[in-house]
């Protein structure tokens, strides 16, 4: 009866060009390019009108309106695109023996249940395909109307079209037709793809409550002639274990396959809703027009409300087992029976559930409030080279010869926020401007204002803390790099399983990434900085702009002559420069170790599921002897993780401090900074690149910091994954031991404050809005 599930998600999938299948034939990929082009291209209309009609505020507001939806709505499409073959993959799992119904053996509830489920799926996923026949229509009766009154006959419903004039036929007729199937192909595939996510919820749900019926009976389906039967209620219990696994697998791989499509969801359709409050505002009347906006703006919401909505019940059908095996006549059962139904108590405890992105679980109250080679040496070498390169060494026995280089870099990175300083008092004729630069230089005792308002030097003067910060942690930093780099977790990188070595390419190709892309960071700035230098020097005629400075004013004397100004230019390219290279590279640092303690987690994992209890040795007689030494091994593994993750977050605490409360007034003064510019060109990008450099820091120390506690937490998973019954009573007691501690989490901290984390990167952006409005 459940192979029946997801057919018409599939088939819906398959209509809009989105199919599971593999074995399409030409005419159909050459369909499904047609549709990508579309969802594609569908938003570039709507938001290049925006720019060119920017007189009208109406036309402007509608044109965001509409061409921010079809953009968040064609950026899930082609998320959605990306893993379509790994959904196919996994619902073959839902649709396998692992949750097969057998009414005869566990009675005929579970058919019911299965039956409500399939008509519950197939109703939402009708529902949501009706939908945008109903926004096509609405969008088009205005157009219709004023074509057929002439009051203006080349009036289009999502906005303009720039590619052709459309005063005329038959471009009039052509831009209606397309823009009608750009707009329904991508309404059409948002709502399948919400769809078919809404209806995997929904099935996991319905198999909790599936496996709770299980668990209810398993002690009657144990007795024969009045009599509890062993051998029976093993193989009960081994049916319900499995089930549960089953469940609690395919839900983390779900998890992680779909939380990048939830959180376009909850960042997307936020921005959606808004705009078409602001646009309703701008209305004069209420017409179809306004049915079009709360069509699209009811859409977002009821998205959000059904995607929480069945988030939420599936954690708490999950939670609902223990209570299950909780509520069974147990006294006087077999021990073993006592000690798998604690285990499952236990591990019902911390309930599955998906993600937004990773980062925030997907509750109602969200909706409320690779490189082939490895480096088995050192996966920090590359970093640790570069911040020798820019006198960041963390080796103490450098030479004579590199500590004066220490010694001339720090004086050059230290005197750039010092001729900040002396340029804050240079000019005090402006009152308004001297008492905000002291407010908020006084206040914060951090920040660099010029007079002028180019606040470009607050990073130079940021990276000077966190350079001091370095030089007083690096000995502790470098004394846990070489832990990280030896003992256990050096063996435990020999490769002896694909798996394993999946794992850690994968490790290795993040890390490089993020090397990479913090070395494009600091050149970037400083090609971005230089270039309106050289526009003023070679392509302006006013003399009095041939003399401007990349970063900012130069106090130490006269630059409106040569040498003096190229002195001064060179000067600032070299520090700026420098400095920027220090700080982006030790951030990077810091995200290849929270990368590596994520990995570490990873292979721990994989080592309890594979080399505790090997599915081989199952149907064995394992003595304890025979398992004391790897129950040694993974205690002592999992203890020098717990260790060297709280040292490390120790080194990082005070520099983590530091990026949270100087980067957000960076990040504030940049976008103030970028506001105040009459046009968009080369300076705006520097401060976009500079305010940019900012959040993606902060975005992905907590991003990976919350990772890496996610994944701490799951080794207790692993530990409950193992197949414990009919093994030795220490083993489960050692296994109970892991999980129990595996549930208090080690934490990266921002100064020992507040966990390192999404929801505190979330704080700090909701502070820097207020930071912002008392900026500008």
């Amino acid at each position: 009866m459940e192979k029946r599930c997801f057919d018409l998600e599939t088939k819906a999938l398959r209509v809009i060009g989105l199919s599971l299948y593999t074995n399409e034939n030409a005419f159909y990929k050459l369909y499904s390019y047609l549709v990508i082009f579309l969802v594609v291209t569908s938003s570039y209309c709507p938001l290049h009108s925006m720019f060119a009609e920017s007189e009208n505020t109406s036309v402007v507001i509608e044109n965001f309106t509409i061409g921010s939806a079809l953009f968040i709505a064609g950026l899930k499409i082609i998320v959605g695109y990306y893993i379509r073959l790994d959904l196919a993959n996994y619902l073959q799992i839902l649709l396998g023996k692992e949750f097969d119904t057998d009414a005869e053996k566990y009675g005929a509830l579970e058919t019911k249940l299965i039956d409500e489920c399939l008509r519950r799926c197939n109703t939402q996923t009708s529902v949501f395909c009706a939908i945008p026949f109903l926004y096509i229509f609405f969008a088009n009766i205005p157009s219709i109307q004023q074509r057929l009154t002439k009051k203006s006959g080349w009036f289009l419903p999502y906005g303009g079209l720039p590619l052709w004039d459309i005063t005329y036929s038959p471009n009039y007729e052509f831009a209606l037709i397309y823009v009608n199937l750009a707009n329904f192909a991508v309404y059409v595939s948002y709502m399948v793809t919400t769809a078919i996510v809404i209806s995997i919820m929904v099935f996991l749900s319905y198999q909790c409550k599936i496996l709770q019926g299980r668990i209810k009976t398993c002690l009657p389906r144990s007795f024969k002639n009045d009599v509890l039967q062993w051998p029976r209620l093993k193989n009960n219990l081994k049916d319900c274990l499995n089930h549960l696994t089953a469940i609690m697998q395919i839900s983390q791989k779900f998890e992680k396959l779909l939380s990048y499509l939830l959180l376009v969801d909850f960042i997307g359709l936020s921005v959606i809703i808004a705009s078409c409050l602001w646009h309703s505002i701008t209305l004069e009347s209420y017409n179809f027009k306004s049915a079009q906006l709360i069509t699209l703006m009811l859409t977002a919401v009821v998205v959000e409300f059904f995607t929480t909505y069945w988030g939420s019940e599936m954690v708490k059908e999950y939670l609902a087992i223990g209570d299950c095996c909780y509520e069974i006549d147990f006294v006087g059962v077999d021990l073993r029976f006592q000690k798998s139904l604690c285990f499952m108590i236990q591990q019902t405890q911390r309930p599955i559930q998906f993600t937004v992105g990773g980062f925030s679980p997907l509750t109602m109250q969200s909706f409320l409030v690779i490189f082939n080679k490895m480096n088995k040496e050192s996966l920090f070498e590359m970093n640790c080279k570069t911040l020798r390169w820019v006198a960041l060494s963390l080796n103490r026995n450098e030479p004579i010869a590199y500590r004066f280089f220490q010694f001339v870099v720090y004086m050059l990175v230290v005197s750039v926020a010092l001729s900040g300083l002396v340029a804050l008092f240079q000019n005090l004729d402006d009152r308004i401007v001297t008492v905000e630069n002291i407010a908020i230089t006084g206040a914060l005792s951090l920040g660099i204002y010029f007079q002028n308002r180019n606040n470009r030097n607050n990073r130079c003067f940021v990276a000077n803390i966190k350079l001091f910060s370095i030089c007083y942690t690096k000995n502790n930093l470098a004394e846990q790099l070489a832990t990280l780099n030896s003992g256990v977790f050096k063996d435990i990188l020999k490769s002896d399983n694909i798996d394993k070595t999946t794992m850690i390419k994968s490790a290795i190709w993040i890390m490089k990434f993020y090397y990479y892309l913090y070395q494009i960071y600091p050149t970037a700035y400083i090609a971005f900085g230089n270039t309106p230098v050289f526009e003023a020097k070679f392509l302006s005629h006013n003399n009095a702009t041939n003399w401007v400075l990349p970063f900012g004013g130069f106090p130490a004397f006269d630059i409106k002559k040569n040498p003096n100004y190229t002195i001064a230019w060179i000067y600032q390219n070299v520090s700026n420069f420098v400095l920027y290279l220090m700080y982006a590279n030790f951030n990077c640092l810091f995200i290849a170790v929270l990368i590596y303690l994520n990995l570490q987690c990873k292979l721990l994992q994989h080592y309890i599921r594979t080399s505790l209890l090997p599915n081989e040795t199952t149907d064995k007689t394992l003595r304890w002897n025979q398992l004391e030494k790897e129950l040694k091994f993974i205690i002592a593994y999992h203890n020098s993780i717990i260790d060297v993750s709280q040292k490390c977050s120790e080194a990082f605490a005070f520099t983590n401090l530091v990026d949270f409360v100087c980067i957000a007034i960076v990040t504030a003064n940049s976008i103030c900074y970028g506001l105040l510019i009459n046009k968009f060109n080369f300076r705006f990008i520097q401060m976009l690149t500079l305010g940019s450099s900012a959040i993606v820091t902060e975005f992905f120390v907590s991003y990976w910091s919350s990772e890496f506690t996610y994944n701490f937490n799951r080794i207790g998973d692993a530990c409950y994954d193992v197949n414990f019954i009919n093994t030795d009573v220490q083993v489960q007691k050692a296994l109970c031991l892991i999980i129990q501690r595996s549930q208090k989490s080690v934490e990266f901290t921002v100064g020992k404050l507040r966990p390192l984390n999404m929801q505190t990167f979330v704080t700090v952006k909701v502070n820097e809005n207020g930071t912002e409005r008392n900026g500008g």
